[in-house]
């Protein structure tokens, strides 16, 4: 199966019904058994969207999660708003896939297909009361365990953050599930994956909020009629308006306000852009391989229009498998909708997943707009370049934005650790760490992080870890150069104050 996601707000959202996305699921299991990666599905509402995005068209209010969502491996549309949304942007997308209804779902498949699933999170007791009723309800399921642990994705706390996971993942993965239902309510859920995706051996991972409350009927469901019309919101809301209220006020303005831009944004587009000329003078898609001293690149020049149907057209001729650096021509595109940003989207995390840079070239005055309206201004940010020999130039000096750079200097009786480039470590290296502060020969530290570009959870236990070791050896430790995105990570993980 092929994703085609479309771009509700910066977030990509799969068009799948709900059978087309239980097969892919499916499917993400057996890709599991080629490779060994562990794949997240998100369930994405309005409340995701609101949390994720600031009322500044080119600020994010959380980055780490908003990179999550977008390298995610199947993303739904968890409510009938993104629906809705879809129709006013581009494609409609064919119907909500929540994870409420997507649990009772996979729990009747797996039992048919003997598939096992482990559930973690809820309050607590929910999990088990919630596999012994789908266990009764579906003859022949296996759930391997369950456990509604306390975790955390804040304040000091996090320094303790890893060992804490370690212990969880390992019961899990010594439960072996094919399946792994995370309710710990977002952002909680996807960033606590995120951190641990490298441990985890699950095929996969499924952020599911405060289903299995649903599940026991901790928490009534809204009747069908109500979740079909998209008023579940009010349903819950009168369950527990006290609570509730503010959530749902803020969600709603903040939705709505950050929405009319790229809809007016694109049916203008759409009004004013000449399709016939377009489709019929520039539909022609090329391609080139470049090189300059070591830097290789793959350039295609994409078409006037920019649709479902010529993404799959640009799709067909670019390798499967990314072999070089990635340009991408805008030169003679004048139209795009949600699925060709989704397309474009899928095109440049797989490109970066793969080790290899992704840019864009030759954009005009309105499809920068489009980027910005669309929440997409941060995923172009040091990416723009005027011509192709302009990104050449820029690899053959800077190289590739991937990794990072640890350098210790000592100076006037201050020791400075200047990290540089992409800092989101794979796991916390505590010999690395304990080597590192061991390397600290004035009793005051400054960690520069001017020059990291992005940082995620991972890499700001990291600085935890760094911070708590230099301490045993009585240095003091302070963190400045945070800036943009990296500064806001550290207030979303309410660490800033420490450093």
């Amino acid at each position: 199966m092929r994703r085609n996601p479309v771009i509700i707000l910066g977030v990509p959202i799969d068009c799948f019904t709900m059978d087309e996305t239980l097969r892919y699921i499916f499917h993400l299991m057996e890709s599991y058994a080629l490779d060994k990666k562990s794949r997240l599905v998100c369930t994405v509402n309005t409340d995701f969207i609101a949390n994720t995005l600031s009322w500044n068209l080119k600020k994010v209010n959380h980055p780490e999660l908003l990179e999550i969502l977008r390298k995610a491996d199947l993303v739904t549309a968890d409510g009938m708003p993104i629906v809705w949304t879809s129709k006013f942007l581009g494609p409609a997308l064919p119907h909500r896939v929540t994870g409420s209804d997507l649990l009772p779902e996979l729990s009747e498949r797996a039992a048919r297909q003997n598939k096992s699933m482990y559930f973690l999170g809820g309050n607590p007791g929910s999990a088990k009361a919630a596999s012994a009723i789908l266990e009764e309800r579906y003859p022949g399921l296996t759930i391997a365990g369950w456990e509604s642990p306390f975790v955390h994705i804040q304040g000091k706390e996090l320094a303790d953050a890893d060992e804490n996971d370690e212990a969880i993942v390992k019961r899990i993965n010594d439960s072996k599930p094919d399946i792994l239902f995370i309710g710990f309510g977002n952002p909680k859920q996807e960033i606590w994956f995120e951190r641990n995706r490298h441990r985890l051996q699950v095929p996969v991972s499924i952020g599911i909020g405060g289903t299995f409350d649903f599940i026991t009927g901790n928490i009534a469901r809204a009747p069908v009629w109500m979740r079909d019309a998209g008023l579940e919101w009010l349903f819950r809301f009168s369950q527990d308006p006290r609570r509730l209220w503010k959530r749902y006020l803020v969600d709603f303005l903040k939705f709505g306000f950050l929405l009319w831009p790229s809809v007016i944004s694109y049916r203008y587009a759409k009004a004013v852009a000449p399709h016939d000329y377009l489709k019929r003078c520039k539909s022609r898609v090329s391609y080139k391989y470049m090189t300059r001293g070591r830097q290789e690149v793959f350039s295609v020049t994409l078409p006037g229009i920019v649709d479902r149907e010529t993404a799959a057209k640009v799709e067909s001729i670019i390798p499967k498998r990314p072999v070089a650096h990635l340009i991408i021509d805008f030169t003679d595109t004048a139209f795009i909708d949600s699925a060709g940003l989704g397309f474009l989207m899928k095109l440049m995390v797989n490109w970066n997943a793969a080790g290899y840079d992704s840019f864009l070239v030759g954009l005009n005055p309105s499809m920068k707009k489009c980027m910005v309206y669309n929440r997409l201004h941060d995923l172009c940010s040091g990416r723009q370049f005027v011509s192709a020999d302009d990104v050449l130039e820029h690899l053959e000096k800077n190289g590739a934005a991937h990794g990072h750079r640890i350098e210790i200097e000592e100076e006037n009786g201050m020791s400075s650790i200047r990290i540089s480039g992409i800092f989101k470590p794979a796991g916390i290296p505590l010999n690395d760490i304990r080597t590192l502060a061991s390397l600290v020969r004035s009793r005051a530290c400054t960690v520069d992080l001017s020059s990291v570009t992005s940082i995620n959870s991972s890499g700001v236990i990291f600085l935890l870890k760094l911070k708590s070791f230099l301490k045993a050896l009585d240095k003091s430790f302070k963190v400045t150069g945070a800036t943009g995105s990296v500064e806001q990570v550290l207030k979303k993980t309410n660490t800033h104050r420490l450093f």
